[in-house]
């Protein structure tokens, strides 16, 4: 799915460039403004974001996500409003952090 939504978001956004300089390990990736890449999102597969969070770059990862968690975007927001596609695929889980284990006091504390 991803090389094909990859296909398609560089159709729709022609004009976008490459993100290798700001990830070197990853290939030239869909890029352009976020309200485009919102939109088509929201237009094309029913996704909306669920998730969000500060990468070390200084850029946001946002998860959007269908409704029924049948396909997710993975979007990559730069401080200057450039917003790349890194990941898409289908059947996303959210998965509840485990509780730490309750502390045993020591003998003879």
């Amino acid at each position: 799915m991803f090389q094909w939504l990859v296909a398609l978001l560089l159709s729709v956004f022609p004009g976008g460039t490459p993100a290798a300089a700001a990830a070197p390990d990853l290939p030239d990736l869909p890029c352009t403004g976020y309200a485009q890449i919102q939109g088509e999102l929201a237009s094309t597969y029913a996704e909306a974001p669920v998730s969000i969070g500060l990468q070390s770059n200084g850029h946001l990862l946002q998860l959007f996500a269908s409704s029924g968690n049948d396909t997710w975007t993975m979007v990559s927001l730069a401080p200057d409003g450039q917003a790349c596609v890194v990941a898409a695929g289908s059947d996303w889980q959210s998965l509840k952090p485990a509780r730490p284990a309750p502390a045993v006091p020591e003998e003879g504390a």
